[in-house]
């Protein structure tokens, strides 16, 4: 980028500076964007073949709609109601932008930090002959990475298990990703309170929490009634596109403009992938999950909560997102290219 365009090389190393080095999700064992140069080269020129209008102007040409409906809507309501709903709509926009900043920098940047510590650690140790490669490091506790520091760690005979315990943890990590267990443990979950006896607004907020999650959990056989998919309507709209399964960071250098990202579910520093999706399909998840929070605000239409569509949808499978109805629905003669 440098040598064809200095310009959009500068520009692209001061973003890889101020957000390439945030994990993909909270936990410092994952890589950060900056350790996928690829996975950004392949989105950047996605976003160039993307549509001309941005996620954020789409967002604010859509809030622009929906306000101008809801105040015709009010129209005939008393001054109060619609002095109300201004003040609510104005706490909201300032408010909600929010929820992204502080996932990033709370989560998925201290994550980063953490891991860049971690590494050069790692490289430390890999000189000394203690590791094999520098991010096995974020596989130990803190306090083998101490002890291995020392200067005589290297003839200590506990060094000498670091390597036999990063390769558990990575197998231990495997097998957790292989097998997430069931939608819940212990007892069957129970009917939620009486919130009667809260203040009106303690039970408007609950009410709505618990409208959010007053759908159970998907059982896997259940998700799929011939040719469509249903979930959870996250973000409205409808829109076809073909399959891009995203299970993880190694799969971001797949993603085109205009698929259909079928995920597992999605971390704050996954929001770069909105920028060129058509819709989005996502195995967990509820109204209020990060997927559907940032679909919304990239104004493109989202189902979550499939629980199987990363099983049930191929790559390159044409599908219909109803953001609306919650369903997916392949569509036919829809078989992968």
């Amino acid at each position: 980028l440098r040598a064809i365009d200095p310009a959009l090389g500068a520009a692209f190393d001061d973003w890889c500076a101020r957000y390439g080095r945030c994990c993909v999700n909270d936990d410092p064992g994952s890589p950060t964007l900056v350790e996928l140069p690829w996975a950004l080269a392949a989105l950047l020129r996605g976003a160039v073949h993307a549509a001309a209008e941005r996620a954020e102007q789409r967002t604010a040409r859509l809030r622009a709609e929906r306000a101008e409906q809801a105040r015709a809507e009010l129209s005939g309501r008393p001054a109060a109601d619609r002095d109300r709903f201004e003040r609510v709509l104005a706490a909201a926009i300032r408010a909600y932008p929010l929820r992204e900043d502080s996932a990033f920098w709370t989560g998925s940047m201290p994550s980063g930090l953490l891991r860049a510590s971690a590494i050069e650690i790692g490289r430390r140790l890999v000189e000394r002959g203690v590791l094999d490669r520098p991010d096995d490091a974020v596989q130990l506790p803190v306090e083998a990475l101490r002890g291995a520091l020392r200067p005589d760690a290297v003839l200590d005979a506990a060094v000498g298990g670091l390597r036999a315990s990063v390769a558990q943890a990575r197998a231990e990590r495997a097998y957790v990703r292989a097998n997430p267990g069931p939608p819940f443990y212990g007892p069957e979950p129970q009917p939620p309170p009486d919130l009667r006896a809260l203040p009106a607004a303690g039970r408007e907020v609950n009410e709505a929490l618990l409208r959010a999650h007053r759908r159970p959990p998907v059982v896997a056989a259940d998700a799929v009634a011939g040719e469509v998919l249903t979930g959870v309507a996250a973000s409205p709209g409808s829109y076809t596109g073909p399959v891009r399964l995203v299970l993880g960071p190694a799969d971001f250098a797949r993603v085109r403009a205009g698929d259909v990202l079928v995920c597992p579910t999605t971390d704050p520093a996954w929001s770069l992938l909105f920028g060129v999706a058509g819709a989005l399909v996502t195995n967990g998840g509820n109204v209020l999950s990060h997927a559907a929070i940032v679909a919304r605000e990239h104004a493109i239409p989202a189902v979550v909560g499939t629980a199987t569509s990363t099983r049930d949808l191929r790559d390159g499978q044409v599908v219909t997102v109803d953001g609306n109805a919650g369903t997916v629905t392949i569509a036919s003669g829809g078989e992968p290219a």
